[in-house]
């Protein structure tokens, strides 16, 4: 995946092999309109489950716990994480399936063209706010098993997920591991114990920081509130200032 993330186009095969590598880590798959601009659109949740030569299955995608159809031919903007990051592709929807799920399950679902390229997706769908250093909330991160997999604050803030300044990170830690997410916010916001993904591990301004993106997996209640409360505090003390 290394010509994704310089901007190349990737091959047919490195297309499957991400998407094979998606299905396996259990990562979800997120699809949206592609009529529609990214901060128009609500994003609709789908699981991989199988990759094929010419294309690929995916689960009925929905919107929180409704379900959501896909027309045939209807075409779609995917992205999910991969080992690299999160990353993105145009498809399209070749219509409903249905096909055995283990014993005498049946399981219905869509198939999906294969994108014929997948680029790092690096798109600020929610505006950051970042967080100063002397009022950054600790975060901890815990993996399935409930070790903890990273310790540090806080450094920037959106709707969608947060970068924390890490300074105790488990050598374990990966892009694409779904982790517990354990951090106190200001009000409206207050304790969150919420699901999220690792997106991004990256150096941090010395040799023992790192510097861990998660996405949230569900919206947080009141953090929309919060960012909006603080903006707005800025914006007054900057006038007055």
């Amino acid at each position: 995946m290394r010509r994704t993330l310089a901007g190349e186009p990737t091959s047919g095969q490195e297309v499957r092999r991400a998407l094979l590598a998606a299905q396996r880590a259990g990562n979800r798959l997120e699809l949206e309109p592609a009529a529609l601009a990214p901060e128009d659109a609500t994003p609709m949740v789908a699981r991989i489950e199988q990759v094929r030569a010419g294309d690929f299955i995916i689960s009925q995608p929905s919107i929180g716990v409704f379900t959501h159809p896909l027309a045939t031919g209807e075409q779609l903007r995917l992205s999910f994480v991969g080992s690299e990051g999160r990353v993105s592709g145009l498809t399209k929807s070749l219509g409903r399936i249905k096909i055995a799920s283990g014993g005498t399950g049946m399981l219905y679902g869509y198939r999906l063209a294969l994108p014929e390229a997948l680029r790092e997706n690096d798109e600020r769908r929610f505006e950051r706010m970042t967080i100063g250093f002397d009022l950054a909330p600790e975060v901890r991160l815990f993996s399935h098993d409930g070790a903890q997999a990273a310790r540090g604050n806080v450094q920037d803030l959106s709707r969608g997920g947060m970068q924390i300044r890490c300074h105790e990170v488990s050598p374990r830690s990966a892009v694409g591991q779904r982790v517990r997410l354990d951090v106190l916010l200001p009000q409206p916001v207050g304790e969150v114990a919420a699901m999220a993904t690792i997106v991004r591990l990256g150096a941090g301004l010395h040799s023992r920081q790192q510097i861990i993106g998660v996405e949230f997996e569900k919206e947080v209640q009141g953090l929309s509130e919060l960012i909006g409360e603080v903006k707005t505090r800025r914006a007054r003390r900057q006038r007055t200032g």
